[in-house]
């Protein structure tokens, strides 16, 4: 970016887009990736005028957009949430949810679209737009609101060498981040598509084996209706739900793959807290007290849970010649840890 386009950008008192970054220093237990994207790619919106003209046309279908084009990050609407962009300009009102590998919140789209008509009644073209890296189907047939399901190489193809520096290097982050997906088939995707049932089956096999289990000692087992959507969140288990003093949370077991810097699945049993339940709960420190700090489990913060999880990679199995024996007795092993602590306090791991 040239002399002239930075001041420019400080004539118009552009919030600097480090300083937009830099109020996420403290969230260290946080993942910031999608937090980071979403303040990156605001930042090219507001400051970029061609790749803005380029979205609004390709992406959203609208035109002749006119200059008063104002964009802001986490605005946020009591008991119906915050949206991570607001886009507003002369009759037009547009929310934008940023996904990348976390996945919708319990009627968080619904509240949106509550938002555009309860707060912005006035405003004649209302846009919710869904932005994930993953195809996710979503349809909300509302005539108020114009619905688009986006995914981030949508983006990534409308920048070109004519966008600012910044834009352009917002496009190399996405291809660093694996979302320049090509919409092409491979000899890769045609080998997958033959092992995957494979695949999915031994998974089945070995989670089969804690059902009874799971119903005896936890009173449920439950699982997606559709095994293969679990892909889209990286992970493919089964799950309990369970109360601490009247606060739902889900104890899972099976096959993770959330974590960015590892390539390979992992299989454990991991406890998942709804963040706003369970913030700065007795349960959240009994469970940091007992399981992290005596047990080494991990302890995860995002946007939306907090996770404590115990588990290894697939890998570490393999040299084992029945590794489905084996993996079988590390999840039964992290499980008497549960058994044991609910032994001495009566109010853990129970519905």
């Amino acid at each position: 970016m040239g002399r002239k386009e930075w001041n420019k950008l400080i004539d118009m008192k552009l919030e600097s887009v480090f300083s937009r970054l830099f109020s996420y220093r403290q969230r260290e237990n946080i993942t910031p990736l999608e937090n980071y994207l979403t303040e990156l790619f605001a930042f090219c919106l507001e400051s970029d005028v061609i790749f803005r003209k380029v979205f609004f046309e390709n992406c959203l279908g609208i035109y002749n957009v006119s200059n008063d084009v104002k964009v802001k990050t986490q605005v946020s609407y009591k008991n119906f949430g915050r949206p991570d962009i607001e886009i507003s300009f002369a009759d037009t009102i547009i929310l934008i949810e940023c996904k990348v590998n976390s996945f919708e919140r319990k009627d968080q789209l619904s509240n949106y679209i509550q938002i555009l008509k309860k707060f912005h009644k006035e405003t004649p073209s209302k846009y919710l737009v869904y932005l994930t890296k993953f195809f996710e189907n979503r349809d909300f047939d509302d005539l108020g609101v114009e619905f688009r399901l986006l995914r981030w190489f949508s983006v990534c193809d409308i920048i070109t060498n004519t966008n600012s520096e910044i834009t352009i290097e917002l496009k190399k982050f996405l291809i660093e981040q694996g979302m320049e997906k090509s919409k092409n088939f491979t000899i890769k995707d045609l080998l997958a598509m033959q092992t995957i049932p494979e695949t999915m089956t031994k998974m089945d096999e070995l989670l089969e084996l804690f059902k009874t289990e799971f119903m005896t000692e936890f009173g449920g087992y439950s699982k997606n209706s559709s095994r293969s959507s679990q892909f889209y969140y990286n992970s493919y288990l089964n799950y309990v739900a369970l109360k601490f003093l009247s606060k739902v949370y889900k104890l899972q077991i099976g096959f993770f793959w959330w974590w960015e810097d590892h390539e390979l699945p992992y299989v454990g049993v991991s406890i998942e807290l709804p963040l706003r339940s369970f913030k700065n709960s007795e349960f959240l420190r009994l469970l940091e007290e007992k399981l992290v700090k005596k047990h080494n489990w991990e302890f995860e913060e995002n946007e939306n849970f907090y996770n404590i999880s115990s588990f290894l990679p697939i890998t570490d199995f393999l040299h084992e010649d029945d590794n489905n024996f084996e993996m079988h007795k590390f999840l039964q092993d992290q499980l008497q840890i549960l058994y044991d602590l609910r032994f001495k306090d009566k109010r853990l791991f129970t519905k």
